[in-house]
């Protein structure tokens, strides 16, 4: 088969590039989507690169110490959210 009668073919069932636009579309929506949820500030934690005072002023927050993992790499310390559960919200 010639590849203009290849390229009409798929061209024809809808096809480029081996993709549906449907496929394509949700690929995009994807993208889209992760995008907007990794740089969604209600992600971010307010601890989040604050320093050791800072942090350890903050009563929702706490430090943690630097340490040395096995493979030898050091992780510097940081500030974090403190963990467990958070008090329900009181009902109106």
């Amino acid at each position: 088969m010639c590849q203009q009668s290849l390229k009409r073919s798929m061209l024809a069932r809808g096809r480029r590039g081996g993709q549906t636009p449907a496929a394509a579309l949700g690929a995009l929506f994807s993208v889209a989507l992760g995008t907007l949820l990794a740089t969604s500030p209600v992600l971010a934690s307010e601890c989040k690169g604050l320093e050791q005072e800072a942090c350890q002023a903050n009563e929702a927050c706490t430090w943690v110490d630097s340490y040395e993992r096995k493979d030898g790499r050091v992780v510097r310390g940081y500030c974090r959210l403190r963990g467990g559960r958070q008090p329900a919200a009181a009902e109106s």
